[in-house]
């Protein structure tokens, strides 16, 4: 929101109501969604499918265990019926507790939480059987069971009712950035073009040779030239500054923001680490911001007329154009790399490394664990559905085919695309491929 009025404002195109929201931190604002209003008399509603997502992963994955969670209902739980739910309590959240999973240890929260609707510790309703509602066949009606409760439960052999649901729920409900072909990564042998890099071999992250996830293809992209074209990549890549991390996307606009240039003797196989002293932490607003960059990038008009535009430039005068991109995932604890002799951030896996899941958790929850406790709650998934998780792998490693989708994320995707001969004007089909590919992000 704060981006969008910034934006607005410089152009002098904030409408008259905007405008006292100019210099007002972001966390102050109101919410995107209350732009949006009815007309006089109407109401807006909002219609979701609950654990759509997970659902469909659950069916194409063939994960039995998770099919299982998702079409059975929860019997460690009772409905309470409505008159008897005392004022104060939602409905929706109010479960009665009638037993235990094996995997909560815990003997004291056994007799101290059965037939009760309790949070954070405490007790808020008690209840008999006979206030809870039934089945036409006389048998307890149970409520769907809670994923992301279950996660949290599971990680932390806690019951929730001791649990905290905005950090601990939250966190388990949380449970991408390219660079040009050929762009050159230091390898523990020397330079090599970042599409031909091997999962086996060791780049350098600044500090030390670390491990990584392998390399994916991103696919064509707008992507811009910066530092007197030392690296070509898309708006929303992270790079190490002068000024710490930034958004390529300012490196382009700012000719005060330099490089982290990392000296390499070719002939001695010489390396020296970074600056100790420059910040290389990432952010969760950096993060923000680069989601929000990513967005605009990929569905402004403006992106695509100043496309247009260096089409007319010679092309050895070109700092924007359209390349095959790639990026290299999990390099590293600190997640990041050597690009064409500068210091560049990576993406992250299917379900990220645990100090991205770290990150995440905090942008949505605002309270952010370690990476030991995101770690734990990977580890938690993983443990319920197996299947799931070899098939996000399997995704990965399946090759790119007609009628295949290489989404945002990077990941490759089975969808029903426009193809290029389809006659469909190619903005929209742009957009259909854009939107597509938000849609199945959290699909695989």
């Amino acid at each position: 929101m704060s981006k969008i009025i910034k934006d607005r404002a410089e152009k002098n195109q904030l409408p008259p109501e905007f405008k006292k929201y100019e210099n007002v931190k972001a966390k102050n604002l109101p919410t995107i969604r209350s732009i949006a209003m009815s007309r006089e008399g109407w109401t807006i509603v909002e219609a979701d499918y609950a654990t759509a997502e997970m659902r469909g992963l659950a069916f194409i994955s063939e994960d039995e265990d998770l099919l299982r969670l998702l079409l059975e209902p929860d019997d460690c739980f009772g409905i309470p019926k409505k008159e008897y739910i005392p004022d104060g309590i939602d409905a929706e959240d109010c479960k009665v507790r009638l037993k235990f999973p094996e995997y909560i240890k815990s003997p004291e929260d056994r007799n101290k939480f059965l037939m009760t609707y309790a949070t954070d510790g405490e007790i808020k309703a008690k209840f008999t059987e006979d206030q809870l509602q039934r089945n036409e066949d006389g048998t307890l009606k149970h409520p769907s069971f809670d994923m992301h409760w279950g996660v949290s439960e599971l990680a932390l052999g806690g019951c929730r009712e001791m649990l905290n649901k905005k950090k601990d729920r939250g966190a388990a409900k949380v449970v991408n950035f390219c660079l040009a072909k050929d762009t050159q990564v230091l390898t523990k042998t020397g330079y090599k073009a970042i599409q031909d890099i091997t999962e086996s071999e060791r780049i350098w992250d600044g500090k030390n040779w670390v491990k990584h996830g392998g390399v994916v293809s991103r696919g064509p992209k707008v992507v811009i030239a910066l530092w007197n074209k030392k690296l070509w990549c898309t708006p929303d890549h992270i790079v190490y500054t002068n000024h710490g991390p930034q958004l390529a996307h300012s490196a382009f606009k700012s000719s005060w923001l330099k490089p982290v240039r990392v000296n390499y003797d070719r002939k001695n196989k010489y390396i020296k680490p970074v600056d100790p002293s420059l910040n290389y932490t990432v952010t969760t607003e950096l993060i923000q911001d680069q989601h929000l960059m990513r967005t605009m990038y990929e569905m402004s008009d403006t992106w695509q007329e100043a496309l247009a535009e260096q089409m007319n430039r010679p092309e050895s005068l070109r700092d924007i154009a359209i390349m095959e991109t790639y990026d290299i995932l999990d390099a590293g604890p600190d997640n990041r790399f050597t690009a064409n002799g500068v210091l560049v951030h990576n993406s992250s896996s299917y379900g990220g490394t645990a100090g991205s899941i770290a990150r995440k958790i905090e942008a949505d929850t605002g309270i952010k664990p370690t990476e030991e406790e995101a770690q734990i709650l990977l580890d938690a998934v993983e443990a319920r559905q197996p299947r799931a998780t070899e098939f996000f792998h399997e995704m990965e490693r399946v090759p790119e085919e007609v009628g295949l989708l290489i989404a945002n994320s990077g990941r490759r995707r089975h969808c029903h695309v426009l193809s290029r001969d389809s006659g469909v004007d190619s903005r929209e089909r742009h957009s259909q491929l854009s939107a597509l590919g938000r849609e199945c992000r959290n699909f695989f």
